[in-house]
């Protein structure tokens, strides 16, 4: 099922513009299925102006921690929470069902207007999941930026000023995925940190 979202929390931007100064903790697709979800430029009209996610790059994002550098002093923690939980915990996996599209609020300035595009991503044990990744980090002392609700996506690619969301969505065509996460990964500014196997 198709849908538009009006965005009241803008955390995306955050994830555009400082993603890779900041740290993430994610489910990436897996090679097959990021290839096949992909979208490439030649299936967009030439007129949308749309920056798409490379296949490599597709993912859930699950938390973000915080600024890199700051955070670097507590590395050594974040990597053995996530090697325990990995242990603890098996497999995520669920169904990529739909498409959407953020909106900018009124706040957002003209020339920063974009309007990321993304599938949804369904799974009953996914928030289950989550939630017991931000209450292990918590209880090591970092964090997790909690300002907005959590939406779970996999962003498809960002528009540029122009562009909007909705222009976007009718030419994505994709047939339902079932993916199984059974990889947590750990993204430190640019850097990719560590792998963690789930169900150990």
């Amino acid at each position: 099922m198709d849908s538009v979202c009006t965005n009241t929390d803008v955390w995306y931007q955050f994830a555009k513009k400082q993603g890779y100064e900041s740290v993430m903790v994610a489910f990436y697709l897996p090679v097959k299925a990021a290839k096949k979800m992909a979208v490439d430029k030649t299936d967009l009209p030439d007129e949308l102006d749309v920056d798409l996610s490379p296949p490599k790059e597709m993912h859930l994002t699950l938390a973000i921690l915080g600024d890199a550098k700051t955070l670097e002093p507590h590395f050594p923690v974040v990597d053995a929470c996530l090697k325990q939980l990995a242990k603890d915990c098996g497999p995520v996996t669920g169904t990529i069902g739909g498409i959407g599209a953020f909106t900018p609020d009124g706040n957002t300035p003209e020339a920063e207007k974009t309007h990321p595009v993304y599938y949804s991503f369904d799974s009953p044990a996914l928030a289950p999941f989550r939630q017991e990744l931000v209450k292990r980090l918590w209880s090591v002392g970092v964090p997790v930026d909690d300002s907005h609700g959590y939406t779970p996506h996999i962003t498809i690619g960002y528009t540029n000023e122009g562009t909007r969301g909705t222009e976007v969505l009718p030419h994505v065509h994709f047939k339902p995925e079932e993916v199984k996460f059974d990889t947590i990964h750990l993204r430190w500014g640019n850097e990719g940190r560590g792998k963690y196997k789930l169900g150990g």
